[in-house]
């Protein structure tokens, strides 16, 4: 009876993890879904290849082999049981004693990022530490590790790591975290992961594109995305064109999609200085597409490129504008100087004093009280 193919609509399939002495670590699967099975493990960080009528290991009709080599088996397991999978270990399949090498373990016990300067680069990371660095940025029980246990960290500073590695092999695994902004409100991914795929560069370009393109129903993931490609394209001169493009081709699609996706689209455009693309930006601000809580107006953009010395109109009011003035004497007493940008809610009560954040995302307010974004405002460079 054949126990390895796709996941069962009753239950989980059973996959055998074999050990084979040229081959590595590898499983009989079913062609059916495979490649389903191989986007997740891709998104897990799980090197593989397919092969197909190996001596070692045959496999029969609507079957293929998932080669993972020399990986840690317990990685392997984890990503195939998360994706359903009741996985066993065949009898020569033997795991490392720890689940991490020296270099990479000792993140478990950094803590808090916030508390100090951490030199990545000076900690002995190589390349060959990528894939356990990958597999700790993932892990899932780290992210659900107590408040109080450094291990909760650990996530963060290993995706800073891989930063400074450049590891290409972790841009999707990194991109696959993106869902957490909005589902998690986690602000550590949707302030870090953006910097460090664009510290990785060109090889990020594609999969965020995709990115962009599935997940057309979490708003905070498309803006992180189209924050990395600007990014990408200001660190990388050659990536330039490629991402005002990419870009600018989403932007097209503004009536297709919400206010606030279609403002961040520009907002990474007008990062770049990308002034080919203004004749899109001032469609989508006609048509009424555009959030105007993000970067302004239309004439906001137009003096950001240079083409427009001042405003000629009045700046746009929103409902965050309306508020203020509604409430302006409540909030002048209690928070001195936030102005039109104050947090508020539908049903408004006397907000409490005004305290600056722990930690600035880029796309809050300043703290400062000027009323703009972080990155327009002293974050700004």
């Amino acid at each position: 009876m054949n126990t390895a193919g796709a996941i069962a609509k009753d239950g989980p399939s059973v996959l055998e993890l074999r050990c084979r002495e040229t081959l590595g670590l590898c499983a009989v699967v079913a062609e059916e879904g495979v490649r389903d099975l191989c986007d997740w493990l891709e998104e897990r960080g799980i090197a593989f290849t397919i092969e197909r009528g190996k001596a070692e290991l045959p496999c029969g009709d609507g079957e293929c082999v998932l080669v993972f080599g020399h990986q840690n088996p317990n990685w392997v397991k984890d990503a195939l049981e998360t994706d359903g999978y009741d996985v066993v270990f065949g009898e020569v399949v033997r795991c490392p004693e720890t689940e991490y090498p020296p270099e990479v373990e000792r993140l478990l016990r950094l803590g808090d990022p916030r508390e100090k300067d951490f030199d990545y680069e000076h900690m002995g990371f190589v390349r060959e530490h990528a894939s356990a660095l990958i597999h700790m940025a993932v892990d899932d029980d780290l992210y659900d590790a107590a408040a109080d246990d450094p291990r909760v960290w650990a996530p963060i500073h290993a995706w800073r790591a891989l930063g400074v590695l450049k590891a290409s092999e972790a841009v999707k695994p990194l991109i696959g975290l993106l869902w957490r902004i909005g589902e998690y409100d986690d602000d550590w991914v949707g302030e870090e992961i953006p910097d460090v795929l664009a510290g990785i560069g060109e090889p990020a370009l594609n999969p965020l594109f995709a990115c962009f393109d599935a997940l057309s129903g979490d708003e905070p993931a498309r803006n992180a995305v189209s924050d990395a490609v600007g990014l990408i394209g200001r660190r990388h001169p050659k990536c330039r064109h490629e991402c005002v493009k990419g870009l600018t081709e989403r932007l097209l699609r503004f009536d297709r999609q919400r206010s606030g996706v279609n403002a961040f689209l520009i907002l990474a455009l007008v990062e770049m200085k990308a002034i080919e693309s203004l004749a899109v930006i001032e469609t989508a601000f006609a048509a009424g597409r555009v959030d105007p809580t993000v970067l302004g107006d239309v004439e906001d953009v137009r003096i950001e490129f240079g083409v427009q010395a001042e405003r000629i109109t009045p700046p746009p009011r929103t409902r965050l504008s309306e508020l203020y003035e509604n409430h302006r004497e409540t909030l002048e007493e209690t928070a001195p100087g936030l102005g039109e940008y104050a947090d508020a809610v539908d049903d408004f009560d006397p907000p409490e004093p005004y305290v600056a954040p722990e930690k600035v995302g880029r796309n809050d307010p300043c703290s400062c009280g000027s009323g703009k974004k972080y990155k327009k405002c002293c974050g700004k460079g």
